[in-house]
């Protein structure tokens, strides 16, 4: 990769102002080019720099890039390991915050949804709408009573809920609605960020959930596959 290429992507992810200020920071070897990123690591420009975890001949050749070490830098602060918790009892600080206030996932699913969110809103104007990210155990009781007694949503059994392991959202803003633009441009462009729309959520099935999307732990490539 040329260090002009490299100076406009170091540039971009350093350009996203109140979506990833820079207070920490993380230096990184690509192509024998040193390049220091501090908070927030947007997963588009990770895929750039590596030329795509598909690309087998790749990143792994030319860089000394680590991963978990860049997933886990998510709004200037190292997330611990999430798998570590049990689910529905992970700490805010074993999470990150996505562009939504007040909603966390887990450190690999966040930057891959922070990239999707930007690629959003280059389209529409406006950040993904994010009605629910990471669950808590008492909120995933609360929603699955709800739901046993008629007056809620499918829920999953408490402590099974992937919400409760920070690798689901539930969406509004348009995505919420099969057919929409919004939701169509979701389901032809969130691959590519580790994201997709679960079989049983999709539309035609007795369970549908247009609003309810999913990361993919295994990476972009497994979901295409």
């Amino acid at each position: 990769m040329s260090a002009h290429l490299l100076g406009r992507l170091r540039a971009r992810l350093l350009g996203r102002g109140d979506r990833g200020e820079i207070e920490g920071s993380a230096d990184f070897a690509v192509g024998g080019l040193s390049l220091s990123l501090g908070g927030i690591v947007s997963f588009a420009v990770v895929h750039a720099v590596l030329g795509g975890p598909g690309n087998g001949e790749g990143a792994a050749q030319n860089t000394s890039f680590d991963a978990s070490a860049v997933s886990g830098q998510c709004q200037g602060r190292q997330a611990a390991t999430a798998e570590e918790y049990p689910n529905g009892q992970i700490p805010t600080e074993a999470l990150c915050e996505l562009h939504q206030e007040g909603e966390y996932l887990r450190a690999d699913a966040a930057a891959g949804f922070l990239a999707l969110n930007e690629a959003y809103e280059e389209r529409f104007g406006s950040g993904i709408c994010v009605t629910d990210a990471y669950r808590s155990l008492a909120d995933q009781h609360r929603l699955y009573d709800a739901y046993q007694s008629g007056t809620g949503n499918l829920a999953a059994v408490p402590g099974t809920s992937n919400h409760g392991w920070g690798l689901a959202v539930d969406l509004c803003g348009g995505v919420n609605r099969f057919g929409t633009e919004q939701h169509e441009w979701m389901r032809a462009n969130s691959q590519e960020f580790g994201w997709f729309h679960p079989a049983w959520a999709q539309q035609g099935s007795s369970s549908a959930e247009a609003w309810h999307w999913e990361y993919s732990v295994e990476g972009p490539e497994a979901v295409a596959a």
